[in-house]
């Protein structure tokens, strides 16, 4: 486990029983919270790319909120945190990434499919983090 220094908790991982290590591959995170401005358009779930990410276990008195659990072992994937005078979001799978296009400049996980895109969370991740 290593202290992220954002928040009061650490990240574990990788995670052998998500996709084990050195592989990768798709994941389904379940939406814990489904009506915070960053999750209300996902839905119960949605697949995401697994890439060595981490278990994110926020310390039990802080202020973080889980978004999204790893449906593999029901530990945190997403969370939302208010920090200083900003907000973060942070995720330990990589909805950056879109499988099956070229639209992210990236081609190692093209064969995956993640059953649609993923940008519209980290779209309405980035308008939370910025207050709009």
């Amino acid at each position: 486990m290593s202290p992220l220094g954002l928040f009061l908790g650490c990240a574990e991982g990788p995670a052998n029983d998500i996709v084990a290590y050195p592989d990768f591959g798709m994941c389904r995170v379940n939406m814990v919270h489904p009506s915070h401005p960053i999750t209300e358009l996902v839905g119960e779930s949605m697949q995401m790319l697994y890439y060595w990410g981490p278990v994110l276990e926020a310390d039990a008195d802080s202020a973080v909120m889980v978004l999204g659990r790893y449906d593999a072992n029901d530990r945190p994937a997403i969370l939302a945190l208010e920090f200083g005078a900003g907000r973060a979001f942070l995720a330990g799978t990589h909805p950056e990434i879109e499988e099956g296009s070229h639209r992210d400049s990236v081609d190692f996980a093209d064969h995956l499919d993640d059953e649609g895109s993923d940008w519209y969370l980290m779209q309405a991740a980035v308008n939370w983090c910025l207050r709009q």
